[in-house]
């Protein structure tokens, strides 16, 4: 029964545990913070470990800290597609050509959970059910990789709302050719990180 019960929380709860080994690892690399944006600016390659990438897209990450940074404004570039999933890696909503902006771009305000607070106008509102919530962008490269890095680190922003009046810049970390790992661990350093997650995030 111990066996069953540890391979049933295992198989269950991939999803936090993956999240949390993508924040850890992008942190280690220089990535740590919702304003430091990973980006991978000569694509990917087989230094770096991260589930289900691939070598021909350009891709944008980071993690919102909604416990510190209060809610928080993702103002998205055009002709981006990407979505926002949660510390358990549930899906909290589309962005880009998918979501409302329809591949225009805009800006996204993402609340922590049970926000009571003011939401101005001129948002699109991501409801979060945990304060640490990753964000995957794709760039389209189909114009050349260069114009599509641009395009990312001359539009995409990322900052408090508190901070709107004067944001401070937006970070770009190139994590192309770093070697580094994303994927979570099968032993029983697996099980640690699930009991970090459950004390850091409501499930």
């Amino acid at each position: 029964l111990d066996r069953m019960r540890g391979m049933d929380v295992f198989l269950d709860n991939i999803g936090a545990v993956s999240m949390y080994s993508v924040r850890k690892g992008l942190a280690d690399a220089g990535a740590e913070g919702a304003n430091r944006i990973a980006l991978f600016k000569q694509l990917l390659d087989s230094e770096t470990l991260v589930v289900t990438a691939n070598t021909s897209t350009l891709y944008a990450y980071t993690y919102t800290d909604l416990a510190k940074d209060g809610p928080t404004v993702i103002d998205i570039p055009p002709g981006m597609l990407g979505f926002l999933n949660d510390a358990w890696q549930r899906f909290v909503g589309d962005m880009g050509v998918t979501g409302p902006d329809k591949g225009q771009g805009g800006k996204y305000l993402v609340v922590p959970p049970g926000y009571t607070g003011d939401i101005p106008d001129g948002y699109f509102l991501l409801k979060p059910s945990t304060n640490r919530n990753f964000l995957f962008l794709r760039g389209s490269i189909a114009k050349g990789l260069e114009p599509a890095v641009e395009n990312i680190t001359s539009k995409l922003k990322v900052y408090p709302l508190k901070d709107a009046a004067s944001p401070a810049a937006t970070g770009f970390v190139n994590m192309s050719n770093k070697p580094f790992n994303t994927v979570f661990p099968s032993n029983f350093n697996y099980f640690e990180i699930l009991n970090k997650v459950v004390q850091e995030e409501p499930i």
